[in-house]
């Protein structure tokens, strides 16, 4: 799976009505600092709007960039497309406590097989010395 691709996958998770940022979606990849090319992949999104990249703003709560915009129509679209869903814009900011939500990475369980999480937890039992006196 692509950088992009899965950038896509993580977006799509994001509820209607919610906003994540370009930064949580890095951080939820496990790639650091990578807010730059999540807004790169965003920008050629090809699924829209079954990938709902109108729902990734910027850390400060300032919404982004859009189609490859950063003012005019294209911001006036995507903050139309957030109001539509419920989330509040006041003066070109969405408020983070109302409409934030932090992304998880789920990955398919046999992505942890190489860390044998699949087997049993088993603690072994270590006897107490002094208690059988």
């Amino acid at each position: 799976m692509s950088f992009a691709e899965e950038v896509y996958a993580l977006c799509k998770k994001i509820p209607r009505g919610k906003v994540t940022t370009y930064k949580e979606i890095g951080k939820a990849l496990g790639k650091g600092q990578v807010y730059r090319a999540v807004g790169r992949a965003l920008r050629d999104n090809p699924y829209a709007p079954d990938v709902p990249c109108h729902r990734v703003v910027c850390s400060d709560g300032k919404i982004g960039g859009f189609k490859g915009k950063v003012s005019g129509k294209a911001i006036e679209e995507k903050i139309k497309l957030l109001e539509k869903e419920g989330v509040i814009v006041t003066n070109g900011k969405v408020d983070f406590k109302k409409f934030f939500v932090k992304l998880v990475l789920s990955l398919p369980a046999k992505d942890f097989s190489g860390f044998g999480l699949a087997k049993s937890f088993r603690v072994p039992f270590r006897r107490d010395k002094t208690a059988r006196k």
